[in-house]
Parts: C-alpha cells; sequence; structure tokens
C-alpha cells in the first residue's frame, strides 16, 4: 500500500474524529492526555495475541488511530501555540 493511501486513512479517520470530539476538546488535552490515547491504542493494537482480536488488520486499524491523534495533537499545539495547562499547573 502506498503512502499517499495511508495518510488518506489518517485524514479520514482525523476527519471522523474532529467530527466526534471537535477542537475545542482538543484544545483542552495536555501532552500526558495526548501521549495517554496514543500509547493506549498501539498497545491495544499490539495485544499479545490471546485473544482473536489479535490479527495483522486490528494491529493496522490501532496504528492509524494512533497516527491521527498525534496529528491532532500537532493540530492543537501549532492552533494554540502552546502547550494545555496541566491540573496541576492551574492556579
Amino acid at each position: 500500500m502506498s503512502r499517499a493511501i495511508i495518510l488518506k486513512e489518517i485524514d479520514l479517520e482525523r476527519e471522523r474524529q474532529e467530527g466526534f470530539w471537535g477542537s475545542d476538546f482538543d484544545d483542552l488535552n495536555t501532552p500526558n492526555d495526548w501521549v495517554t490515547s496514543i500509547v493506549h491504542y498501539v498497545v491495544e493494537g499490539a495485544y499479545d495475541g490471546r485473544s482473536m482480536f489479535y490479527t495483522p488488520e486490528n494491529f493496522r486499524e490501532h496504528l492509524v488511530k494512533a497516527a491521527t491523534i498525534t496529528v491532532a495533537a500537532i493540530e492543537a499545539l501549532d492552533r494554540n501555540g502552546k502547550l494545555a495547562p496541566r491540573h496541576y499547573d492551574r492556579g
């Protein structure tokens, strides 16, 4: 599969996520939130094999979701020019 097709899949998933969450929600995510979400999808996709869901297709699907969340994090950072404050940074 070509990189262009993979990037198109990520773009389509990003559009789906934007429709679901919106940028206002994304703008509240801290670096910890982003990393947690990204790692969640990578780890869930790379499950240890004791499940019928452990397939190359499932792993790939989760990688696309993780890549899409990474794009969302970059978009939020670029849009705001700063990191969202963590709960313990708020005074």
